[in-house]
């Protein structure tokens, strides 16, 4: 058996045609009509079954297909190791993704990436539906919620938010919108109700809506139908700064949250390639998804300092003197007098990780494979909101599949208004204390808060003692 009759086998299982297998290999059909046949004689039996849809696997070839992709990802790595590009960021890469993320996150993402490897090819392939990573239609894909089946590594990339809205053209046609019952008398643009893919899309049916009068199974045909003035829907925040004539409406009560998740094969761990790329996407991904929907809160993007400065009787201090220096993290760590970090493993079950949290009441933990690094994090509402949207099964998956990998860390040497600053426009409450890639501690958005009050109430204490004349 040849590899390269299974390099042809595996397009003809991708494509389920002999004249798209041809065209991706840059062979003729009828070449790979007779590859095809040679290998059905030499395993003596028959792969695919001709149907007006095109060439569907067989049992021979469904059992065919694990053996063959597993050849391909063995001859891939030889070839990086022997070509000594090991670590380096070249060749062809696809990514499937839902539209939304296609069209407002990945862009800009891959082309930062394209640009510091002048070999690297990226496809992006934007379609509202599942990919089939199995039969290589993307080489990983960005998904909204996880599978739970097939051989697959799985990553939380990032939560993301949703909000009504509505563009002022439409707005000023109408009454002030104030209730969600308001909503059932204007004209809703949403998703083409049998054509939703994942029940994580389905926001109008959350809010009780049944009836989608202007209906796609595009985002960025619902988002110009909003931008027309033609009517109201959900919108991801990230979308809003490219549609600034949009006005998010009901921002208190409806506000949706969902995650971003990368999906790849599970053989191509064994690609340095394709884990670099998939490290940096993820990263760019989570780091566009915070810039873009923080500039929708930038009046609130963190809390000022107010300090109250008395200069005292005395010879001038120097400029430098003058403000007192700010609160760094090192301090909140020692104002806990905790000591220790409470983990969990990755594989750890989400049933145990929820006892962990009862346990030490506390509402996140730090996901390490060795005890020592922050590998992910994985909080209380992260889980909630998965047991909300896929049931009580989700107790007996691995804490990997739930948690957000790679979290944003800060050193001891931060400043807590810095800290506030990244988990109010990342929209996160814990974050890992990393100094020389280990793990030394963590706060949350209520560690800093309460060390900024005491802070201000020292200050406050000390103005009314100079009031006083103590």
């Amino acid at each position: 058996m040849h590899w390269d009759d299974l390099r042809i086998f595996l397009g003809v299982a991708r494509d389920e045609s002999l004249s798209a297998a041809g065209r991706r290999l840059r062979i003729d059909p009828a070449t790979v009509s007779r590859r095809i046949a040679r290998l059905e004689e030499q395993i003596g039996a028959a792969l695919f079954a001709k149907s007006p849809q095109g060439y569907a696997l067989t049992d021979a070839g469904q059992r065919l297909m694990d053996h063959a992709l597993r050849a391909e990802q063995a001859v891939l790595a030889a070839g990086e190791e022997i070509a000594g590009q090991a670590g380096r960021l070249s060749g062809q890469i696809r990514i499937g993704a839902p539209d939304g993320a296609a069209n407002f996150l990945l862009p800009q993402v891959c082309a930062r990436i394209a640009a510091d490897n002048p070999e690297l090819e990226v496809q992006i392939v934007a379609l509202p539906r599942l990919f089939n990573l199995s039969r290589r239609e993307a080489d990983m894909a960005v998904t909204v919620s996880p599978p739970s089946a097939g051989r697959l590594l799985v990553q939380k990339i990032a939560d993301y938010h949703l909000h009504l809205a509505g563009a002022r053209s439409y707005l000023d046609r109408h009454p002030p919108i104030t209730t969600l019952d308001a909503l059932h008398g204007h004209r809703m643009v949403g998703y083409i109700p049998d054509m939703i893919f994942d029940k994580e899309l389905d926001y109008l049916g959350e809010l009780g809506l049944t009836r989608v009068s202007l209906a796609s199974n595009s985002v960025l045909v619902q988002l110009n139908w909003l931008r027309q003035g033609a009517g109201l829907g959900i919108v991801h925040d990230f979308a809003l700064p490219s549609a600034p004539e949009l006005q998010r409406l009901l921002v208190d009560r409806v506000h949706i949250s969902r995650a971003f998740y990368l999906v790849r094969h599970a053989d191509d761990a064994r690609l340095e390639r394709m884990n670099r790329f998939a490290a940096q996407l993820t990263e760019g991904l989570r780091q566009e998804v915070a810039r873009l929907e923080g500039e929708l809160d930038k009046n609130v993007a963190g809390v000022r300092r107010l300090t109250v400065r008395v200069a005292p009787a005395g010879p001038p201090k120097s400029a430098e003197s003058e403000e007192d220096p700010p609160m760094i993290v090192q301090q909140i760590l020692q104002s806990k007098g905790i000591d220790g970090v409470v983990t969990a493993k990755p594989g750890t079950t989400i049933a145990e990780v929820v006892r962990l949290l009862a346990d030490k009441r506390i509402g996140g933990v730090v996901i390490s494979a060795k005890g020592d690094t922050a590998d992910g994090i994985l909080s209380e509402r992260d889980i909630v909101r998965a047991l909300t949207r896929r049931g009580g099964s989700i107790l007996e998956e691995a804490a990997s599949a739930l948690m957000t990998a790679d979290p944003i860390c800060c050193t001891r040497r931060d400043t807590a208004d810095e800290v506030l600053r990244r988990m109010t426009d990342g929209r996160f409450r814990h974050m890992p204390v990393v100094e020389d890639g280990k793990l030394i501690g963590i706060v949350t958005i209520g560690d800093v808060v309460k060390a900024r009050l005491n802070e201000l109430s020292m200050e406050r204490d000390a103005l009314e003692g100079m009031i006083a004349g103590h």
